[in-house]
């Protein structure tokens, strides 16, 4: 039966642009293997992991991948963030639908991947200004970055490698990316006028509750100028 390959939501098809051609590729959270099982049939991943720390994703993820052909190719991993995974060499670690936070929590568990030939492809829901800084005090380059919209939402797709230094971030480079700001595609934008609008509610919030919103304030007028 020839199934044809899966179509990625935006936000999935922008991380897959950022997998090098031949990678081996270690999805962690998969889900439903989506990602790895694109990136096998378009032939940009030559081996691939699908990694989940539960069970029921992890099973849905197999039946997905027997169904296209690929269990040959695609090792399913029971595995709380890449625990399991160095055994499998990866090249390219992609680790998607988590907050910053979290992203940061399985980074800092896995020390080998402090490795110039390996790529982390990073899409958190949340404290990327945070991220960044984790990846930059890591001794990460942030080599790539790119915005998108999904389903009326934003995402931000970090790629970092290890052992290039780079200069500072200032606050407004944490906050929207440097290689975002280089790139200054149409999207930025918009972008910034949502960053804009969450630093304004929060400034609200603490002038309410009656503390200094200064520094809140300072970081919202200086993205105002990428508007």
């Amino acid at each position: 039966m020839n199934i044809k390959s899966p179509c990625l939501c935006n936000r999935l098809s922008v991380v897959s642009e950022f997998v090098r051609q031949g990678a081996v590729v270690a999805d962690i959270g998969t889900d439903h293997a989506l990602l790895p099982i694109y990136l096998l049939r378009t032939g940009k991943a030559k081996k691939a992991i699908a990694a989940d720390i539960a069970e029921g994703p992890l099973a849905a993820a197999a039946k997905n991948i027997s169904a296209y052909g690929l269990s040959d190719k695609i090792t399913t991993v029971l595995s709380d963030g890449l625990d399991k995974i160095a055994p499998f060499s990866p090249t390219d670690i992609t680790i998607c639908g988590m907050g910053g936070e979290t992203v940061i929590d399985i980074i800092s568990k896995a020390p080998w991947v402090k490795d110039p030939d390996i790529r982390l492809i990073c899409q958190a829901q949340s404290f990327l200004p945070v991220l960044r800084e984790y990846l930059l005090k890591e001794g990460f380059y942030i080599a790539d970055e790119a915005i998108c919209r999904d389903r009326g939402k934003f995402y931000v797709c970090i790629v970092a490698e290890y052992g290039q230094s780079e200069d500072d971030y200032s606050e407004t480079e944490l906050q929207i990316g440097r290689r975002n700001i280089e790139k200054s595609e149409p999207i930025l934008k918009d972008y910034a006028s949502h960053l804009i609008n969450i630093l304004e509610k929060k400034s609200d919030g603490l002038k309410k509750a009656g503390i200094d919103a200064s520094d809140t304030d300072k970081l919202t007028e200086a993205l105002k100028k990428y508007l």
